[in-house]
């Protein structure tokens, strides 16, 4: 059986081209094609009914607003700003009109915040009910890459972790469906544009990805394509009190929600230290979410350690979210 991620890097080698427009190509967060001084961001996602969200908790309102927040989270991760998007409906039967337009006020609720109209798409008829988005964005010359991390960095992160997976956890187990705190990461994640148009015009950022698969997959990617190894101190994971609360009643442990949790949709990037004034600026400001720095590169091992300030430092394998 194939992997994700195998897939992924034999497709990197067989789409590798020579084109002088590519600026970017598979591998990252958009692909960037020249534009000028500036780069043209292009990328796509999907929402598939039974593998990334279920009818009876989900609203269709919310499977469109997820949609679009993957796409919008694709383009901050880059440092960009959202263009326009094309949209295409898989449509099953037992679907009606009613449910398709509340699937597309929702894409075009979180969209229109910031400024990013849909013009236009294509419709098939499918088995399953799926949407899939295609988005162009631009950015500067400089593009956030996955690959410009350096030892010695910071390692920084936007708003908290863990939520989304137990969100999962409880939605998916319940008879209801309940909306609280836990869950609302889940059913409604907001890219974090405003945080990347910061970062973009004050901070000297190494690398970056958004945190779709989880945290500790995402460091994994960092490592591979910037050739550096991560210290993570365990304390410094932002963790809602709620969550650490909920945790604990049910057995879980909020250090591994943190780590496992796919479809958050935070920043995840790498710095110079002395940046790190510039993050905490941001953060007396309260103008979106907060940057937490968690650790910090190293040349080698090319390798995620956890450190925790009492007891042993512990190797991390990826985990978070596979298709296959």
């Amino acid at each position: 059986m194939f992997s994700e991620f195998g897939l992924i890097r034999r497709f990197k080698k067989l789409l590798r081209t020579r084109d002088r427009r590519v600026r970017l190509g598979a591998g990252d967060d958009t692909a960037a094609l020249a534009f000028g001084r500036q780069n043209l961001l292009f990328t796509c996602d999907s929402v598939v009914e039974g593998v990334h969200f279920r009818l009876d908790y989900f609203s269709f309102y919310e499977v469109g607003w997820r949609l679009a927040s993957a796409n919008l989270s694709d383009i901050a991760a880059m440092g960009g700003k959202p263009l326009a998007a094309l949209i295409t409906l898989g449509a099953r039967k037992g679907l009606n009109e009613k449910n398709i337009f509340e699937s597309y006020r929702g894409i075009l609720t979180l969209l229109s915040k910031f400024n990013c109209p849909v013009v236009g798409g294509d419709i098939v008829r499918s088995r399953q009910f799926f949407l899939d988005m295609a988005m162009l964005g631009v950015a500067g010359e400089k593009l956030f890459t996955r690959s410009g991390a350096r030892p010695g960095q910071l390692v920084v992160v936007t708003g908290e972790l863990g939520r989304s997976l137990l969100g999962f956890k409880l939605l998916s187990q319940a008879k209801k469906r309940p909306l609280s705190i836990l869950t609302e990461k889940h059913l409604r994640p907001f890219p974090r544009l405003l945080e990347s148009g910061f970062l973009a015009s004050r901070v000297k950022v190494g690398a970056m990805i958004d945190i779709s698969d989880g945290l500790s997959s995402e460091l994994s990617h960092l490592c591979e394509q910037s050739g550096v190894g991560f210290e993570i101190e365990e304390e410094k994971l932002p963790l809602h009190p709620v969550l650490v609360k909920e945790a604990r009643m049910l057995g879980l442990s909020a250090t591994k929600l943190a780590l496992s949790s796919g479809e958050e949709y935070e920043l995840l990037f790498t710095c110079p230290v002395l940046e790190e004034k510039k993050l905490l600026s941001w953060n007396r400001g309260r103008r979106g979410a907060p940057f937490t720095v968690i650790g910090r590169t190293v040349k080698s091992p090319k390798k995620i350690f956890l450190k925790k300030t009492s007891g042993p430092t512990r190797l991390v394998q990826p985990t978070g979210f596979r298709h296959f």
